[in-house]
């Protein structure tokens, strides 16, 4: 284990990379709106989808909400364009959260009924109706980890 990364959302990246082939974008930074903003994580040229990960527990992917909210914006204003291409248009179609629980027991099933926090429900909630006014699909994976520290 010693080729693993520091921190184990870009391990899981760099897999998630190597395997389906997504440019890998994790720690790149964006400094159009004068402070740094990570866009996203992964990004699926031909699915034209923008794929943020984070790694933790159902409290901690609040910050992974408000991410999203934020790259939409930049997206859908015309001040971020994935894949850095100026020659051909790369229009977001998707947005998928990709939440990685480290220490839940139970699966997630309903986002109702397994997920006790309204503050996370209600950034669902706008995260998902910006979505659908700016015509971009939006959804979210909950992914388990392991002892072992693999999916």
């Amino acid at each position: 284990q010693k080729n693993k990364p520091a921190y184990k959302e870009l391990f899981y990246n760099t897999k998630l990379s190597e395997k389906f082939r997504y440019e890998l974008y994790d720690r790149r930074m964006d400094y159009k709106m004068k402070r740094g903003i990570e866009i996203c994580d992964l990004y699926d040229k031909e699915a034209k989808k923008i794929i943020i990960t984070k790694r933790g527990e159902v409290k901690d992917f609040g910050y992974a909400v408000d991410q999203a909210n934020s790259v939409i914006t930049l997206i859908v204003n015309g001040i971020y364009n994935p894949g850095n291409n100026q020659e051909e248009n790369l229009q977001v179609k998707k947005l998928e959260l990709l939440l990685i629980l480290n220490k839940r027991k139970n699966i997630i099933r309903s986002l109702e009924k397994d997920i006790k926090s309204f503050t996370f429900l209600s950034k669902i909630n706008a995260i998902y109706a910006l979505c659908r006014e700016k015509s971009i699909e939006f959804g979210i994976r909950f992914a388990y980890e392991n002892n072992g520290g693999t999916l």
